[in-house]
């Protein structure tokens, strides 16, 4: 539905994932995909984007998971063997118009399939070491992506202590060992900004020992969701190749297990940046996770141009309790909520999810998300809780 005040454009992706299912299951190889947008809808902002993001739909719907395609994890097959765009249209300008469209969307849908293998791939085929492996051969022949991977324990223990923490307990299983991939992307010409973002990559969150229970363990093999992102847009920045900007990313990869190694509330780790953590829940894991890289991240922008620093992930409480299980919570720490024109802000981002049909909401750290992660003891500078009674809030 489109015609009602609360519609959006999703409603233009769902019914061309409808459609090109029906084609699929009805044995078609080569549907073809008619977008028609009314006149009506036409001249408003808010569908302004409806036959991209139409195609965006069909595109998910011919999408195969690597277990399905084959069980390789790179074998990248598609339940049809093209997908046809038809989109009205009277002119030349019109025709190439379209043209591009294809290739934009075709770009695009690369990277929002990297992205689906990595986080719905399940803990064995996506483990650390074997993420890494994915990103090392999705990246090999690219021309602009250069992709590196911290492999030993002992490095990623020196380098990004608390990340080792969370490793404690996997490390020792050669196929669970952590691992830290790095992403440049440098565009042509001037570089004008530099985007620089670390992505969480828990592949399996068991909560170690705070264990997880009641059944609330499954589907943890997508806690990796923010690693996924990151590898994703990276994909897309390989394929579309945009000017004037530089893309830095992190991916922290790590499982979170329980055993005897098992890192453990009420120990005081000693973080990248000097700052003394005290562990008040192992099951808050992913701040820890990405934490050091984020610092690594602050200490490398002081030498880039114009620097923005973004963290990615599933830490998913917060959002799901605001906002329940179908929007990304966004939010700016004081430094971006105070510079309006900030490209990767949240209002920016929120603007850009509403007219591409991947909506977000407006998340606002206040005062007490700062009381709710202080020191509780003058041994350590900051306290890495998952809840108390009352919840004040999560960062």
């Amino acid at each position: 539905a489109t015609t009602r005040d609360f519609d959006d454009v999703r409603g233009f992706a769902e019914a061309a994932q409808v459609g090109v299912a029906r084609a699929i299951a009805a044995g078609s190889r080569c549907p073809l995909l008619a977008v028609h947008v009314p006149d009506a809808l036409s001249s408003s902002e808010k569908f302004s984007k409806a036959v991209e993001v139409a195609a965006l739909g069909g595109l998910e719907a011919t999408y195969l998971t690597p277990q399905v395609a084959g069980g390789s994890f790179l074998c990248g097959k598609r339940a049809v063997d093209y997908l046809g765009l038809l989109v009205p249209t009277e002119t030349s300008e019109g025709e190439q118009m379209a043209a591009e469209i294809c290739r934009w969307c075709s770009c695009v849908e690369h990277g929002r399939s990297v992205a689906r293998d990595v986080a719905g791939g399940d803990p064995e085929l996506m483990s650390a070491p074997n993420v890494a492996s994915y990103a090392v051969n999705t990246f090999e022949s690219s021309e602009c992506v250069n992709v590196g991977v911290l492999e030993s324990t002992d490095a990623i223990e020196l380098t990004y202590p608390l990340l080792g923490a969370v490793a404690r307990a996997s490390k020792k299983i050669a196929r669970h060992a952590p691992r830290v991939i790095d992403l440049e992307y440098v565009g042509e010409g001037e570089i004008e900004k530099t985007i620089m973002i670390v992505g969480k990559g828990v592949t399996y969150d068991t909560g170690g020992a705070d264990l997880k229970v009641g059944g609330s363990m499954a589907g943890m093999h997508r806690d990796k969701g923010g690693a996924a992102a990151t590898l994703g847009l990276f994909a897309a920045l390989a394929e579309l190749r945009p000017r004037g900007i530089k893309v830095i990313g992190k991916c922290a990869m790590v499982r979170n297990s329980i055993g005897s190694d098992s890192f453990v509330s009420d120990e005081v780790l000693l973080s990248r940046s000097g700052r003394r953590v005290r562990i008040g829940n192992t099951d808050a894991e992913g701040r820890l996770a990405m934490a050091d890289l984020l610092c690594h991240m602050r200490e490398m922008a002081a030498n880039e141009v114009n620097p923005h620093l973004l963290t990615v992930a599933t830490l998913t409480g917060h959002v799901v309790r605001a906002y329940g299980p179908n929007y990304t919570a966004v939010m700016d720490n004081s430094t971006a909520s105070q510079e309006s024109s900030c490209v990767v802000g949240a209002a920016s981002l929120a603007k850009v999810g509403e007219e591409w049909g991947d909506p977000c909401e407006i998340s606002t750290i206040r005062r007490e998300d700062f009381k709710f992660v202080s020191a509780r003891q003058v041994h350590s500078q900051v306290y890495a809780p998952i809840r108390e009674q009352p919840m004040l809030g999560v960062v």
